[in-house]
């Protein structure tokens, strides 16, 4: 009887990174990925996997009796998943053939490798990034000859979950991998998959304005979502003078981490704020697995401006009197939020209050390279236009406004993102010594509902950030009259020997832009400074403290209440930090490379570890997390353990032939943290078959 033997994708995968409770996994096939195989392999649990367009094939194996090989066998595949969007279709149906009159010879023969197809909507094919989840039903047919009837030889199933992205991939996803959580989002591809837009930066820009879990913010346009280094310099200068060492990190993690968290609770109502310079990087980084990097610009603009009636995304007149008069939502004052600008979203243009925007950045993309690239902004526009055009529509330039005006020219060009800001936790380790995390979590439990802490570093050490997401109630904290949504961000800058002086400076820089800042005169040092300070807005208000000599500043935010009733809960945060009993002196790493298997050099495809020997620690009760950068992307973290003397091994496979730095950051329970860098020099080979790896 004829029998499939084996279903596989050939080739090299992309890193798909899963995280649970902070834990790392890493989703990763150096070369052929088996789905199903006679003898049970493969069988089971989908592995995720993600693919290149042009490297995403099918391939069956299948075996023939001897005397049966004169009827024809073709191979079909398809999604058995009703609810699979863009058809049932997975490959076209392949014929196989093996001829011989032995009926005692079994004849092994494949289908080759089979194009994955892509998926239909409307009967129109829809461009990458597209999602294959379900069972993947592979048949073996025969018949006696063209146009008789079929026999299902045989049909197997097996669970699947592929991802096709760009065959441009950029590094930026090279090194850290590209999130599960990005892949699996419920507004993101699922959506492409059953939408009519061809277009994916045009539609990531629809779904990103139209997600009513994001507000712009409001209040001082502060960045969440973004960071960025200069080297001293402001935006405006290093984008005029087109640097190329301006760093932008996109903090990824930390907003699907804020997307998944809502659902998680059953949140329906709360929303987080973004700035300008959030949408445009979460944008691009969203917009990367579907499109070819080299076409998208992020562009900074200095002056801006005062705006046109426009709409801003999560952006609604929530006073009644005021709704009255701007039943569309327009805005025109996008600060109004602030104790210092016209309360309305929409104001008469010649309020003298009414607020600008200082300073602007957003996309260009080049959809069609006959044409000027396109403007992609928060609002999205009802058609294409190109920078002139959206400046023209963008900015008030009526009466005295029209001297604040920017100009298309203003608009200065760089290429975007540099890093993803991704961190891990090592599994187990906060049982062995409790820190930072474990102690604000056990002092908010009860009063509310806590999600789950988020962990993240800037690129190449800068500090390590934490962000507890707080659903307080009246009925376990009295001192609030409404349910309220509380953001706890807990700054550690304790690299390099200079704590107090990050502090002090990161202190300095949001005080400056939170508007309306009033420091505590309870809180005044010997030196005359303040160390707590709060702000109110229209809504909800924004408190912050520094505790330089231990390397923190909290900001904590509220939606609904004033600092009065959140005093208290910055002063459980202060006091729960400041009662933390120090951690053991960091001990002295040394950092060594080993090659894995027989070769002598680091080739591509090689796996080796990077071993960073800890000496002086206190016996096994160390370190808390981890983060690893890479300058493009040239090595891929595949594991890591630490052992009981704290020794942490890292495990890479080598992608990419050329000099890769390795960055590794290690913190322990109070975020305190170490960083060692290594030089690995890799070699040219074809033992990865993906394209992204020549």
């Amino acid at each position: 009887m004829a029998q499939i033997a084996a279903v596989s994708i050939p080739g090299s995968s992309i890193p798909v990174i899963e995280f649970v409770s902070g834990i790392r996994k890493c989703h990763y096939q150096k070369n052929t990925c088996q789905l199903f195989s006679a003898d049970g392999v493969g069988a089971g649990h989908a592995t995720p996997l993600a693919l290149l367009q042009g490297t995403a094939n099918l391939v069956v194996d299948v075996t023939i009796p001897g005397d049966a090989s004169t009827l024809l066998y073709e191979v079909n595949a398809f999604l058995s998943n009703e609810n699979n969007t863009g058809g049932v279709a997975f490959t076209e149906s392949t014929h196989v053939t093996a001829f011989s009159n032995d009926p005692d010879l079994l004849l092994k023969t494949s289908t080759g490798e089979m194009p994955i197809l892509a998926p239909k909507v409307g009967g129109i094919e829809k461009p990458v990034p597209w999602a294959y989840n379900g069972t993947l039903v592979v048949q073996l047919i025969s018949s006696a000859s063209a146009g008789t009837l079929k026999t299902i030889e045989e049909e197997v199933h097996m669970p699947v979950e592929i991802y096709v992205l760009s065959a441009e991939l950029p590094d930026l996803y090279l090194g850290p991998g590209v999130p599960l959580a990005l892949l699996r989002l419920e507004t993101l591809i699922p959506v492409w998959l059953q939408s009519q837009e061809v277009d994916w930066p045009t539609f990531v820009t629809r779904a990103l304005f139209n997600d009513e879990r994001l507000q712009y913010h409001v209040i001082n346009g502060f960045s969440k979502y973004t960071t960025w280094e200069t080297e001293g310099m402001g935006l405006n200068d290093a984008y005029q003078q087109n640097q190329g060492n301006i760093i932008i990190d996109c903090w990824l993690d930390l907003w699907l981490s804020d997307m998944n968290g809502l659902t998680a609770r059953g949140d329906k109502t709360s929303q987080y704020s973004v700035d300008c310079y959030d949408i445009a990087a979460i944008s691009q980084a969203i917009m990367f697995i579907g499109t070819d990097p080299a076409k998208l610009r992020l562009k900074y603009m200095q002056p801006f401006g005062y705006i046109n009636a426009v709409k801003l995304i999560g952006v609604k007149e929530a006073n009644p009197t005021y709704q009255l008069n701007n039943p569309n939502n327009l805005c025109n004052n996008p600060m109004f939020a602030s104790m210092k600008y016209d309360p309305r979203v929409m104001c008469p243009p010649d309020t003298w209050n009414r607020s600008p925007f200082g300073n602007h950045m957003f996309l260009t993309y080049l959809k069609d390279p006959t044409n000027d690239p396109i403007v992609l902004d928060a609002e999205p526009p009802p058609a294409d236009r190109n920078l002139q055009q959206y400046c023209a529509d963008s900015i008030d330039t009526s009466g005295e406004w029209g001297q604040e005006a920017g100009k298309a020219e203003n608009a200065y060009d760089g290429p975007g993102l540099s890093t993803l800001a991704t961190t891990a936790l090592f599994a187990g380790q906060a049982m062995k010594r409790s820190g930072l995390l474990e102690a604000l979590s056990l002092q908010l439990d009860g009063k509310g509902t806590l999600q789950e802490p988020y962990v993240g570093d800037r690129t190449w050490h800068r500090g390590i950030t934490m962000t507890w997401t707080f659903t307080v109630r009246p009925q376990f904290w009295q001192i609030f009259t409404q349910d309220d949504l509380i953001m706890i961000n807990i700054y550690s800058y304790s690299a390099g020997g200079i704590t107090d002086l990050y502090v002090n400076e990161q202190w300095t820089l949001r005080k400056a832009a939170i508007a309306g800042f009033q420091a505590d005169p309870t809180s005044i040092d010997a030196d005359d400074n303040p160390m707590r300070g709060f702000s109110d807005d229209p809504t909800g208000c924004t408190y912050m403290f520094r505790i330089p000599e231990k390397g923190w500043l909290a900001v904590l935010t509220s939606e609904h209440c004033k600092s009065v009733t959140l005093a208290p809960v910055a002063a459980l945060v202060q006091t729960t930090l400041n009662s933390l009993p120090p951690q053991p002196p960091l001990p002295q790493l040394t950092v060594t490379q080993t090659i894995l298997g027989s070769d002598s050099d680091i080739e591509v495809g090689t796996e080796f570890k990077i071993t960073v020997l800890a000496t002086g620690g206190d016996g096994g009760q160390y370190w808390r997390g981890y983060k690893v950068d890479t300058k493009f992307g040239g090595v891929l973290l595949l594991d890591v353990e630490v052992d009981d003397d704290q020794n942490v091994e890292f495990t890479f496979i080598a992608r990419k032939p050329g000099t890769e730095t390795v960055g590794i950051t290690l913190f322990d329970a109070n975020a305190d943290l170490v960083f060692k860098q290594q030089t690995v020099e890799v070699l040219n080979s074809n033992a990865l078959e993906s394209k992204n790896d020549q």
